[in-house]
């Protein structure tokens, strides 16, 4: 009887031993040969066995579970199950959908929309705070997370706190999209409305309207997110915003880098900017005109951060502290520019209203500025620095009037011009007047002192210059020919390496024409590199690119695993057959 149960025992190791080897090899044909798992992981899906989301029910339920990992399997729209009890118009009495989790309960897992569109949410809750298809996303040191999601025509209205996708955020929002109309009374924004400290929106847009109540006490309304205390990178909006309090074309309150705004804006009281309100912006754009009454820009209207590579089209109006880029700087402008028309009454600037204390360096601005007193063609008063800068547009006022500078408080301008000619304009507060001839390629030997043609000015004589509009002959800065750029997506865990820098998903940069550039795969532990996809294919971790168009390219990883799951499966298959035998024998 022993000897019987030793060679069952023996039968049954064999059998595990074998069902290890056979389900470990299994498991690995199975996982390149399923392609769902494949398209998951290639549109970012990195955590296991996510909740499927397939209609309006299933996205109800995420309620349930709000630490749980969703993934969206398909588009839900007005036909989809579910719509009309839960998202529609008629929905909950007429609110509508009910935003996912509470500023105090927020949701803290992950949902990947897998690039599907959520289409005609309805949203009427215009007494609650924290309003959006989630009412608030993360808290503190959770690290919730909503990606690759659509909304498409939706139409939301809150209290405080109210965007599209998100009304509060703690998390991360990336790679997301939302169009529609989007209002509210305090921290509104077309996709999230209140951002706080370390949070991340990166490469995410909105189209459309949004508005804050005119006349509100704390009307904070951006054209993304109303107030981003946190990081916001590569974004836009086009569309309209209005607002009263602190309005911007893309943020109400923040900082913003490689972003943009297509938006006409409209503030009712303090602080108005085509791209930001009240923060800073770094390798950003605005081209939609502004209009305002105390510290507007047609970028920023009260620079409390950098200005740094950035430019605003738009025409400008206002009242006081007034320019075509900043309305009232209390920080860095550097290496930009303006081509607005400004109006407005005090403290009127072609690039800058009121300069306060700080520099205004290697910058220009060439649009017409008109305004009652302090009004100049590049600041309209300063106490700071201006270095390095011109102006070539109509100046008119009645007071304090210059082609440069139209009142200088105790502050300094050196190596800076006006063209007398085009400005109408003999006298200045500072800087030096030139004529047209004087001021363009050709330049005359004492215009242009000092400044810096080998790596932030481009002189008259480059091709460039020659064919930009704005320039024609004036000086232009040498980023603006950078017009090529490169997008780096990275689909895994891992970091990539452009020229020695390691960079995140998302990441944009811009080049010079015929630019060569390294790039080099770095996964992260239990990862490993497979390939480049995009404007370039290829395997090898490390490799250059020439910069000779825009490109956007994706480093693939995948996780170095030998899916246990599947194994152990095996592996308990072969213990109920040794037991099986077992007891069979036994009988």
């Amino acid at each position: 009887m022993e000897g019987k149960m030793r060679s069952v025992l023996v039968f049954g190791v064999v059998i595990l031993l074998v069902g290890s080897v056979f389900g470990v090899a299994l498991a690995s044909e199975y996982e390149v040969e399923t392609e769902n798992q494949e398209t998951l992981t290639d549109q970012g899906v990195a955590e296991e066995n996510p909740t499927e989301i397939h209609d309006w029910y299933d996205l109800n339920d995420v309620r349930d579970d709000l630490n749980g990992d969703y993934v969206l399997m398909n588009n839900l729209d007005e036909d989809t199950e579910g719509y009309n009890e839960l998202a529609g118009t008629d929905a909950n009495d007429g609110r509508g959908w009910e935003p996912i989790g509470e500023w105090w309960n927020p949701f803290n897992g992950s949902f990947d929309g897998n690039g599907y569109r959520i289409e005609e949410l309805y949203i009427e809750r215009p007494e609650e705070t924290s309003v959006g298809l989630f009412a608030q996303v993360g808290w503190y040191d959770f690290n919730a997370t909503v990606k690759n999601l659509n909304l498409v025509d939706i139409e939301v209205t809150g209290s405080s706190n109210v965007g599209g996708l998100v009304g509060g955020n703690y998390g991360i929002i990336e790679k997301s999209f939302a169009s529609g109309t989007v209002s509210g009374n305090h921290t509104v924004g077309g996709l999230v409305g209140q951002a706080w400290l370390d949070t991340r929106v990166r490469n995410s847009y909105f189209v459309g309207n949004v508005t804050g109540e005119l006349k509100s006490e704390m009307g904070i309304v951006g054209g993304l997110v109303g107030s981003a205390r946190g990081e916001v990178i590569n974004a836009r909006a086009e569309g309209m915003v209005a607002g009263s309090k602190i309005v911007g074309g893309l943020l109400g309150i923040g900082h913003a880098s490689n972003s943009s705004a297509s938006v006409d804006v409209m503030g009712e009281e303090n602080i108005t900017g085509g791209l930001v309100g009240s923060g800073g912006a770094i390798n950003s754009y605005s081209v939609g005109n502004v209009e305002g009454k105390e510290r507007v820009g047609g970028l920023v209207g009260e620079n409390s951060g950098t200005v740094e590579n950035s430019y605003a089209e738009g025409d400008v109006s206002g009242e006081g502290f007034v320019g075509g880029l900043v309305g009232l700087n209390v920080d860095s402008v550097e290496n930009s520019y303006a081509t607005g028309d400004v109006n407005g009454e005090e403290d009127v600037g072609g690039l800058v209203g009121l300069n306060y204390e700080v520099t205004v360096s290697n910058s220009y601005a060439t649009g017409d500025v008109s305004g009652d007193w302090g009004v100049g063609g590049l600041v309209g008063t300063n106490s700071g620095t201006v270095e390095n800068s011109y102006a070539t547009g109509n100046v008119s006022g009645d007071s304090s009037v210059g082609g440069l500078v139209g009142l200088n408080e105790e502050g300094t301008v050196d190596n800076s011009y006006w063209n007398i000619e085009t400005s109408r304009q003999n006298e200045s507060d500072g800087g030096e007047g030139r004529t047209t001839e004087e001021m363009t390629w050709e330049y005359d030997e004492d215009t242009y002192e000092g400044w810096d043609f080998e790596d932030i000015w481009l002189d008259g004589n480059h091709e460039f210059v020659e064919d930009h509009e704005e320039n024609a002959g004036y000086p232009a800065l040498r980023w603006q020919e950078e017009e090529v750029e490169l997008t780096i997506n990275i689909d895994g865990e891992a970091t990539v390496e452009v020229d020695g820098e390691e960079v995140e998903d998302g990441w944009t940069g811009t080049y010079e024409d015929g630019t060569d550039v390294n790039l080099k795969a770095i996964p992260e532990e239990g990862w490993y590199f497979v390939e480049w996809t995009g404007n370039y294919e290829g395997t090898e971790e490390e490799m250059t690119i020439t910069m000779d168009e825009d490109k956007e390219i994706t480093a693939h990883f995948e996780e170095d695993e030998d899916t246990p799951g599947f194994t152990s499966m095996i592996l308990v298959l072969g213990i109920i057959i040794a037991v099986a035998i077992y007891q069979k024998k036994k009988q």
